[in-house]
Parts: structure tokens; sequence; C-alpha cells
């Protein structure tokens, strides 16, 4: 349900996921429209898992972008059962697709 594009650009919703049932594996991404448009106009992306956001244990992958105080400024966020390459390219390519709310 929280997968559809929402009218409220500040209102967040799925951008990505994929479920792996032989392994039990998945991974969400959520962003909005506003912070999906943000990153449309940076030059430079962060991208970093961690674990001190801890639900049930899995990784937190944030990415953002810093301004000229070096202040994080987060766009996305996804949730993963790993912390392998293909979760980090879900991510950026659920950001590319989405892109469209740049117009």
């Amino acid at each position: 349900d929280n997968s559809v594009l929402p009218e409220d650009p500040h209102q967040t919703f799925v951008t990505a996921y994929e479920i792996s049932e032989g392994d039990s594996a998945f991974r969400f991404v959520l962003s909005s429209k506003y912070l999906l448009k943000l990153a449309c106009d940076v030059d430079t992306l962060h991208a970093e898992a961690t674990y001190k956001l801890i639900w049930q244990g899995y990784p937190i992958i944030i990415v953002g972008t810093t301004d000229k105080q070096r202040k994080l400024h987060a766009l996305c966020f996804a949730v993963s059962t790993t912390e392998q390459k293909n979760d980090f390219q879900l991510v950026f390519r659920s950001m590319k697709d989405k892109s469209s709310t740049c117009s």
C-alpha cells in the first residue's frame, strides 16, 4: 500500500522493495518526493550502512548529501537483511527510477 506515489511531497513511501522467499531475504527503500527532488540537485551522494539504528538487527542503509557546513542531509533510507552490493544497487536504482519526481 505504501509503494504508491503519494500526492503530498513530504509523505514517505516505499520507492522499491525485493523479497526473496527462498532464503528469507528482503530489502526495501523509503523516501519522499521532496527528498528525491533534493537528490536531483546534488553533485555528491554518500551511502553507508549502520547498525546503530537497530531494527531487528538488520542494517539500515542511509543515502544523503552534505552541505557546506559538512552536515549530512538524509535523502533515502533502506532496510535489508544483508549489507551487500545488491542492497546498494536497489537503493540507487530506485532513486534513479523515481527521479521522474524531479520534473
